[in-house]
């Protein structure tokens, strides 16, 4: 983590769990590098979660709102993803590290196909 940085956000479970996922990121990281990482690991997990709505369950108009929300959110996510896997700590991190970002945050698991 940079010295000119806000101390971790150990109050956001989310964000404290990327922080000692990927220390080395962190540490190795500018401000605002940091702030894409946080933002990244937010916008996973929110992302996560709406696609995990059951559709059914919903009335047409909640349901398109949903579809909204999670659309906005996917998007949020792919400027954040991009911004990481362009960032300078990214490209510094050792190898074994960058995949394992790549696999845990940049990727998205797919669902699972109706049997």
């Amino acid at each position: 983590m940079s010295e000119e940085s806000d101390p971790p956000c150990d109050d956001d479970p989310i964000v404290a769990a990327a922080r000692r996922a990927f220390p080395q990121f962190y540490r190795l990281s500018s401000p605002e590098e940091e702030a894409l990482m946080d933002g990244l690991a937010l916008a996973r997990a929110s992302l996560m979660e709406n696609v995990a709505v059951p559709r059914s369950a919903l009335t047409p108009l909640l349901r398109g709102e949903v579809e909204k929300m999670t659309n906005a959110v996917e998007g949020l996510f792919t400027v954040l993803r991009e911004a990481v896997r362009r960032s300078a700590a990214f490209h510094r991190v050792d190898d074994h590290v960058q995949a394992q970002i790549e696999r845990e945050m940049l990727e998205l698991p797919l669902p699972p196909t109706p049997g």
